[in-house]
């Protein structure tokens, strides 16, 4: 929790970073530390983390037009691993105002949440991985990510869902 503390300090600091680089880096680090950890003011470290890739706000700071560091925050998520996020997660995926880096974040974040969620969560994530799936051509990688996250997740609808796009999908996709 201090590495936590002295990590988001780092965050906040008011400068004007030449690249994303730096903040991306602590923000991984973040998901690094793991899972249950509690801030100083005693707010949730993974809570941050999907608000920072949901609606783009990282602990006060604005990062909506930070895509890359956007997507980072889906790594950390990944990283930390607990499903709870999930909903946050498929948010994106049906946003239409979140740009094609951070959607590919939160698919592989979708895959690894949803292999652990609860079974109305999982079916959720499978809804949503199969809609951003079947878009016409929009993302062909993140399209491809979705994929990727449907095999994590392996539930029923998941596993028909891959056997169709091996069937009928396309091109890229089988």
């Amino acid at each position: 929790e201090l590495a936590a503390e002295g990590l988001v300090a780092l965050l906040n600091k008011k400068i004007d970073y030449s690249n994303p680089n730096v903040p991306c880096g602590v923000i991984a680090a973040l998901g690094l530390i793991g899972k249950n950890v509690k801030l100083e003011s005693g707010d949730d470290l993974l809570t941050h983390l999907a608000k920072g890739l949901a609606d783009g706000q990282l602990f006060g700071r604005d990062i909506k037009n930070e895509d890359q560091i956007r997507a980072f925050c889906g790594y950390a998520i990944t990283k930390i691993g607990d499903p709870k996020a999930l909903p946050d997660v498929l948010a994106i995926l049906k946003s239409r105002s979140a740009g094609r880096v951070i959607k590919r974040s939160a698919a592989i974040a979708a895959g690894v949440l949803g292999a652990k969620a609860d079974a109305e969560m999982k079916k959720e994530a499978v809804k949503i991985l199969r809609s951003f799936v079947s878009k016409k051509a929009k993302d062909p990688s993140g399209e491809n990510f979705g994929i990727i996250a449907l095999s994590q997740i392996a539930s029923r609808k998941a596993l028909e869902t891959l056997l169709e796009i091996a069937d009928s999908g396309k091109y890229g996709q089988r």
